[in-house]
């Protein structure tokens, strides 16, 4: 197993170059950035900050809401541009390299995707995200990158 990730007793992140974490302003994400931040710091890894604006969520609240979906993805691309940017301020206070990636979509999908794209060796998520929808103890975005992203999941309470 020449890719795993595990390399020798007490070296379980040895191989870890890339690091991917998904962001959506909860308290569950924040605790995931800080583990991937700390992770990469021990690893010398390069960080992958990821927002994604959950175009499926927009277009439900719009219904239920007086809000237009014009008016509600702007307010969504406003807010995760400032979560991105506060956490690359944040970045600042570990020895590591960040990129961060803004995008629309379905979030478990676009994470799935961008993961192998960007080819990471780990992917970091908070348990439940933004959406507070639980399913199996987990958060049905974080289930689905879990069961399908092509590396490690470490899922964060």
């Amino acid at each position: 197993m020449e890719d795993a990730i595990y390399c020798a007793p007490g070296r379980i992140f040895c191989k870890i170059r890339k690091i991917m974490v998904g962001v959506d302003g909860s308290e569950g994400a924040a605790r995931a950035v800080t583990v991937a931040f700390e992770i990469a710091e021990l690893t010398k890894s390069k960080v992958y900050i990821v927002y994604i604006v959950p175009l499926p969520n927009i277009k439900h609240i719009s219904v239920m809401s007086d809000v237009s979906e014009e008016e509600l993805l702007q307010k969504y691309e406003v807010n995760g541009k400032k979560i991105l940017q506060g956490y690359e301020t944040a970045s600042e206070d570990f020895d590591i390299q960040v990129e961060t990636v803004f995008d629309r979509g379905l979030a478990s999908d676009m994470l799935i995707a961008l993961a192998e794209e960007i080819k990471v060796d780990l992917v970091v998520l908070g348990s439940h995200g933004g959406t507070a929808v639980m399913h199996s103890g987990m958060g049905s975005s974080t289930e689905r990158v879990v069961l399908g992203a092509h590396c490690p999941v470490f899922v964060v309470k």
